[in-house]
């Protein structure tokens, strides 16, 4: 699980607006509200650093994610998706960017 959830970050993070991928945002949201006490955090933290180097990512997380919550193209996306797919709906953008948000703040330790 983590290994996959850090390949879903890393994805949000690195395509930022370019990510039409929207689906990975619910994954997110999912993982987190459903699967996050079930997360080891150094395993998960691990799998970050193992993804971002495997993939060449050299950005910053935090300016990333700052760009990313601020995204009127992405918060458009969103709500299309949440029309799109019922699971979605009642879902709103901010509370999946403060799921994001906490799993983020889980890389400082590692410094990323």
């Amino acid at each position: 699980m983590e290994t996959v959830l850090a390949e879903k970050i890393e994805t949000i993070l690195n395509r930022l607006e370019l990510n039409g991928r929207t689906r990975d945002f619910y994954d997110i949201y999912l993982i987190y509200t459903k699967e996050w006490k079930n997360i080891n955090i150094d395993h998960f933290r691990k799998a970050i650093e193992n993804t971002f180097v495997k993939r060449e990512y050299n950005g910053n997380p935090y300016e990333a994610f700052d760009m990313i919550r601020n995204s009127d193209v992405l918060k458009e996306r969103w709500n299309k998706y949440q029309k799109n797919f019922v699971y979605a709906e009642g879902i709103e953008f901010d509370e999946v960017m403060n799921c994001l948000e906490i799993m983020i703040e889980q890389l400082e330790p590692v410094g990323v």
